[in-house]
């Protein structure tokens, strides 16, 4: 078993002076996956509409309890891939480290739900949210052919409207086909996610986000069903809380007797981009240490 260690996505922009730094803090703490932490970008959603045409930028809103806003995304017209938004900055802090980096992106369903239509060519959410999938892609795309080996969706939004898990199974199907050799992470956070476990799993996606900070049930359903893809489970909140890791430790022991996976990777829930720098370099070194810890334990777990 190895225990892989990520940043899920955004660090406060003044965690460092530059974004070598950024990547440094990073790697010293102790995560193998990492980000630009949105150091030279304002947010993820900002960063898809600046590669899409047919939106503008709204008022703020609440990025699904992330700690942070973003722009609501207001569709004028049909939406169209205008150019990349995200090679650069990934190529750019790729270049700062030996370790993958992994982009971040909204996801479609997820950009549906935010955007304001009223007006706009599409009739309803389901054909929005096609049309953001359709957009999205060639910078999914630009990603893989560029050397990403990590590309990272966030789709909180279905775990408020549970009904949409079908259509989300359709709307990542051809991400999943063009990702080649990245692996793709599907990313949730916040809403209850236990009756929605099973359905999560049915994801065309190599890697499932789960929150444990906001679902702390999740550890027992966990053990009890296993899981059919690779977890990354959320462990640190954007407010800072933080799931008891002591506890997460003595119930690795029945977690991994059904998980079948040869990788189970933690994390923050959904970014750290709230906190203020210290506390985010510090819970990214908590998390870190823990991932330490139990990869020298896992052998003996397993016993």
């Amino acid at each position: 078993m190895t225990i892989v260690v990520h940043n899920h996505s955004t660090l406060p922009p003044e965690l460092g002076s530059s974004l070598a730094e950024v990547v440094r803090i990073q790697e010293e703490a102790g995560c193998t996956v990492l980000t630009d932490g949105f150091y030279s970008s304002r947010d993820p959603v900002w960063l898809a509409m600046e590669c899409i045409e047919g939106v503008e930028a709204g008022l703020p809103v609440d990025y699904y309890g992330a700690g942070f806003m973003v722009p609501t995304p207001i569709v004028r017209d049909h939406l169209h891939y205008r150019r990349d938004a995200a090679v650069e900055r990934w190529r750019a802090a790729q270049a700062e480290s030996q370790y993958p980096v992994k982009a971040v992106l909204p996801g479609p369903l997820t950009l549906a739900q935010l955007a304001d239509h009223r007006g706009s060519p599409y009739r309803d959410r389901g054909s929005l949210a096609e049309a953001w999938a359709t957009a999205l892609l060639p910078e999914f795309v630009a990603l893989v052919q560029a050397g990403a080996t990590w590309i990272q969706l966030d789709e909180p939004a279905v775990l408020h409207c549970p009904e949409a898990i079908r259509l989300l199974r359709d709307l990542l199907e051809p991400f999943w086909e063009s990702r080649e050799g990245a692996r793709l992470l599907v990313s949730t956070w916040g809403a209850p996610a236990s009756p929605m476990y099973a359905q999560l799993h049915s994801l065309p996606t190599d890697v499932v986000g789960v929150d444990l900070v906001s679902n702390p049930e999740l550890v027992d359903l966990i053990s009890d069903v296993g899981a059919s893809q690779e977890l990354y489970l959320g462990l640190a909140g954007p407010n800072g809380t933080v799931f008891d890791g002591t506890a997460f430790e003595r119930k690795l022991r029945k977690l991994l007797h059904n998980y079948e996976f040869s990788q189970i990777h933690l994390g923050p829930t959904c970014g750290l981009g709230a906190l203020a720098p210290p506390s985010a370099a510090q819970l990214l070194r908590e998390l870190g240490g823990l991932g330490r810890d139990l990869s020298e334990t896992t052998h003996p777990l397993l016993l």
